[in-house]
């Protein structure tokens, strides 16, 4: 499996807001007749949602949707070519365990497919720094702009993206919902961010080891790099995300990253479901899938 190397680029950015008010939920419904617009997606590395975008005049963009990160991040190089206006102010954000300083810019104008914003500010950075991943694309699109709408649903069989768009002028254009789902490990509860940057499970293993002592493993651990980071691989039995408990594959990260909440327990990619459909509920606060 492929890790992402720019998870939560920006997260500390909205931070506060992002996880006071923010929940989630498993279960199965159809939204797709409420639709009110969408666009297909290549889907990268077999998790990575990738669609084509505009940016005042230049089209055909590349941007990832991620649900990981709370603020838009475009690459350094489309600044320079827009000669977009910099802000003199920069941005902190935690990379995992590596504090980094982004330039702030400001877009006059974005689309994607029918989601349309003007004036965004957006973080600035090179990123292909941190993702091999992000090598090929121009933006990553985060929570400030994909939670303007009232849903979004991700149709990974027939690799479309569907969008309800909010009615109501009132929508905050700056505040991010973070998406927060609780699995079972061995009976023991476990809240995780959902990332659909992320291929697997991370789960925080200092943290877990302190809750559930007696945790067990169903194979040995292996090492797993992510750049700097050193990760362990196991498989580990009883895990439950819905009804069903099975063996799962999960990534062990030691210590939790100083930028998440204490009661945060790892982070979820919600490509391990293997569903064909999961919608982002904004206005519930709910995570669906089938």
């Amino acid at each position: 499996m492929k890790l992402k190397k720019f998870l939560c680029i920006a997260t500390h950015l909205l931070l506060a807001n992002c996880y006071s008010q923010s929940s989630a939920s498993a279960g199965q419904n159809d939204a797709r007749s409420a639709v009110q617009g969408s666009l297909p997606f290549d889907l990268v590395s077999g998790f990575l949602i990738v669609v084509q975008g505009q940016i005042g005049s230049m089209d055909g963009l590349r941007f990832i949707f991620d649900t990981g990160t709370t603020h838009t991040v475009i690459d350094t190089s489309m600044v320079n070519r827009l000669r977009l206006h910099r802000h003199r102010r920069s941005a902190k954000t935690v990379v995992f365990d590596k504090t980094i300083f982004v330039e702030l810019a400001e877009i006059p104008e974005m689309r994607i497919g029918p989601l349309h914003a003007v004036s965004v500010s957006v973080g600035v950075a090179k990123l292909d720094e941190y993702s091999k991943l992000a090598q090929h694309v121009d933006g990553i699109i985060g929570l400030d702009l994909l939670s303007r709408n009232k849903s979004l649903t991700i149709d990974y069989e027939h690799k479309i993206v569907s969008f309800e768009i909010s009615e109501s002028e009132s929508v905050s254009r700056t505040q991010s919902t973070c998406f927060i789902t609780r699995l079972y490990v061995q009976g023991l509860p476990v809240d995780l961010l959902v990332d659909t940057g992320l291929d697997g499970i991370i789960l925080y293993r200092n943290r877990l080891r302190a809750r559930l002592p007696a945790m067990s493993l169903r194979s040995e651990l292996t090492d797993v790099w992510m750049g700097p980071l050193h990760l362990k691989q196991a498989r580990i039995p009883d895990v439950r995300i819905s009804d069903a408990s099975e063996e799962r594959s999960v990534y062990l990260l030691d210590e939790r990253p100083g930028s998440t909440p204490p009661s945060l327990d790892g982070v979820f990619g919600p490509a391990t479901l293997h569903a064909k459909r999961i919608q982002f509920d904004f206005s519930a606060g709910v995570i669906r899938w089938e």
